[in-house]
């Protein structure tokens, strides 16, 4: 449900890494810092890795490249042949085995639907179809948008012996989580004492291991203009926002973000992100946290202790920054910010839809 491009996460600079000892006489194995870029899921990728040996280093990037391959070939939706595009093609009520890789990333985006009530859905292919998203963009017709938010029903995704089963004319969306599954895959296989330093920016999310990165958050609708910077060592940083992919419908700006609830593209308030440990998360929930809007997605991200939020909001006298105060370390900004502290009564969960645009 959202991609954007360039990146709107833009990497400020890499940390410097002492060299290690080699394995014997204390000799040093250089370090090698190699660049790559590309184009997967419908956007842009770019990544840099540094290891010991060039060799080695170029093995580990391959590896991550062929992963983000294989990403694709599972999940893009732009792919008619991707596995999930097949899937969605099967007969409602008839099985087509998904690999476990596939199974596991949509149970943790069923996951996500659950904990954001319905803010985020992995199920919004229907309402994607219905006003183009992937095209020139249209308005749909009430009877349209009111047939596709029926297929969004998530009753029309069912588990069958550990298998999703797709009933009526359920469609599967990844959109809002295929890009962060892609990397979290790349990623499985670093976490040794020996792995490289990997930053990898995919359409505009980061994710990086073993690097201390500063990226520079941008204005939401000045996109060369830095409103605050954000400094990580781990985990993934995801942005929404529609600076650069807002629909344009007969002179109209309308939000490429849809709230799969009420099948209306959700209010442009600005922009949101969100770091968390695992890129599917980060994707997932910069996606729903937008939909919600600032208080109610401040609200949701105070009971997810391990999630740090920053929203971006236009007003009337200039831009207003809120953030959740486990960002406090890591956030730095020339405007002041709002730490969110929650009160008794704003203990509630996303229960209600969100605005949406008129």
């Amino acid at each position: 449900m959202k991609r954007l491009l360039p990146p709107m996460l833009i990497l400020a600079g890499l940390a410097p890494q002492a060299s290690p000892a080699g394995p014997e006489s204390g000799s040093v194995v250089p370090l090698v810092t190699i660049p790559r870029q590309g184009v997967a899921m419908g956007t842009s990728w770019s990544l840099s890795i540094r290891g010991s040996g060039r060799s080695a280093t170029l093995a580990a990037s391959e590896q991550i490249v062929r992963e983000l391959e294989l990403g694709e070939q599972r999940l893009s939706n732009w792919l008619p042949n991707s596995e999930l595009s097949r899937w969605n093609r099967v007969q409602p009520g008839r099985h087509l085995p998904c690999d476990q890789t596939l199974i596991g990333e949509l149970r943790r985006a069923e996951h996500w639907r659950k904990v954001t009530g319905g803010a985020f859905s992995h199920l919004a292919e229907p309402l994607v179809r219905a006003w183009d998203l992937r095209g020139q963009g249209r308005i749909p017709t009430a009877t349209a948008i009111s047939e596709a938010l029926a297929a969004c029903d998530p009753m029309g995704l069912s588990w069958q012996g550990g298998q999703p089963l797709r009933h009526k004319a359920t469609k599967v969306a990844s959109g809002a989580f295929g890009k962060g599954a892609a990397m979290d895959a790349a990623f499985a296989n670093l976490g040794a004492k020996d792995s490289p330093s990997v930053a990898l920016n995919l359409g505009g999310q980061l994710l990086v291991h073993g690097f201390t990165e500063t990226i520079d958050i941008a204005h939401p609708q000045h996109r060369e203009q830095t409103v605050a910077t954000w400094t990580i060592d781990s985990g993934s940083l995801a942005t929404s926002g529609n600076s650069e992919r807002g629909l344009l419908i007969d002179g109209r700006r309308y939000s490429h973000i849809l709230d799969a609830r009420t099948g209306q593209p959700a209010e442009d308030f600005g922009s949101v992100t969100v770091w968390c440990d695992k890129a599917i998360d980060a994707d997932c929930l910069s996606t729903a946290l937008f939909v919600l809007g600032p208080d109610e997605g401040l609200r949701l991200a105070a009971t997810l202790p391990t999630v740090r939020v920053l929203f971006i909001e236009n007003t009337s006298v200039g831009l207003l920054l809120r953030a959740s105060p486990n960002c406090k370390p890591q956030l730095q900004s020339t405007l002041p910010i709002q730490w969110f502290e929650e009160s008794p009564k704003d203990q509630t969960s996303p229960s209600k839809p969100a605005r949406t645009s008129k």
